[in-house]
């Protein structure tokens, strides 16, 4: 069982990244967790590559919190009618179109479910553990998407989990993180 449960996050793993370069959005995407690697790690020049820690963040954009709540509250909406809202309001740049490409298929499959969290602000309460760049950016290496963050969630053990963060500069970035141990997201810097 766990060699076939291995081989199927391998695949996805591959599916999302030939996806990403299909889409022509710039440097590819490989994810990577403790079991599955798509390079081997002595072939990795790190000073030309980022690990993101665990989660993908896309382009930043401007935060409307009724607007932003109303969009991620699921109300009666399936997975599918979900992305399509999302789809709608956010720009290619803000919810690229191979990863709504790929979670539509992975939901369609029945393969898995996506949970949709409700905003959140990045830097508050916590601002002094985080440079003023990082809020600014609303990015970090090690992640801002907590793994903790799955049991505050609709559906704590849905494959797929979509979230965004936003800070007091009224910026706003939309997350998505596969529930999963230890996944990284490794991106060329170019």
């Amino acid at each position: 069982n766990d060699l076939l449960a291995n081989w199927s996050k391998c695949f996805h793993f591959h599916k999302l990244a030939i996806e990403a370069m299909r889409s022509d959005a710039g440097a590819p995407v490989w994810l990577a967790d403790h079991k599955t690697t798509p390079p081997s790690p002595a072939s990795i020049v790190r000073s030309s590559v980022d690990f993101e820690g665990g989660e993908m963040s896309f382009g930043r954009f401007e935060y409307n919190g009724g607007v932003y709540v109303d969009l991620m509250a699921r109300d009666s909406r399936t997975d599918l009618e979900m992305i399509d809202a999302l789809a709608s309001n956010f720009s290619v740049a803000e919810f690229p179109e191979y990863v709504q490409k790929y979670l539509r298929k992975d939901v369609e499959n029945q393969e898995s479910r996506i949970s949709f969290h409700n905003s959140s602000l990045f830097g508050g309460a916590k601002a002094k553990t985080y440079t003023d760049e990082e809020i600014d950016m609303i990015r970090r290496k090690k992640g801002i998407f907590a793994t903790t963050e799955f049991g505050r969630s609709e559906l704590p053990n849905a494959k797929h989990h979509l979230k965004i963060f936003y800070n007091n500069s009224g910026k706003a970035r939309l997350f998505y993180k596969i529930n999963g141990k230890a996944i990284q997201f490794i991106q060329n810097r170019r």
